[in-house]
């Protein structure tokens, strides 16, 4: 359904006025702009909560929360050293682990696209109705991070 489509319904015109005209006085209705966001917004995260999913990272990563935008400082043990053959009678050598620490800050990002009333009637080729594949953009800068 386009965007139209929706603004058809909502205000009961169906074909009985022009595009313009109908945008136009689902635009003036409270609801309209509402449910336009909220559609966006579903779409949006949709779209990026499938491409999080695809990405190939995840067997190798470890989510954790932070409560600021601070630098935070993980730390971690290295790897254990390589087990080596016992032979009979002989001692059982000694190893060693190593550590590491990692640092990261969270960073806020956005973009802001206005869609506005024109843009809404000129958009005959329903394109407005893909918002879903802009979650992907997310998705894409989230990998950039590998």
């Amino acid at each position: 359904m386009s965007l139209l489509d929706m603004a058809r319904d909502l205000t009961g015109t169906g074909f009985s006025h022009t595009p313009t005209e109908t945008i136009t006085r689902a635009m003036a209705s409270p609801d309209f702009p509402l449910i336009l966001s909220d559609v966006a917004n579903k779409c949006l995260l949709q779209s990026f909560e499938k491409a999080a999913s695809e990405a190939t990272f995840w067997p190798f990563v470890r989510t954790s929360s932070v409560r600021d935008f601070k630098t935070v400082h993980r730390y971690r043990l290295g790897e254990m050293p390589a087990l080596i053959p016992l032979e009979e009678g002989k001692e059982v050598q000694g190893g060693s682990l190593t550590e590491g620490q990692e640092s990261y800050q969270i960073g806020r990002f956005a973009r802001m696209l206005e869609i506005t009333q024109v843009a809404l009637i000129n958009d005959d080729l329903n394109l407005f109705t893909q918002i879903r594949n802009w979650g992907y953009a997310c998705a894409r800068l989230m990998r950039g991070f590998w």
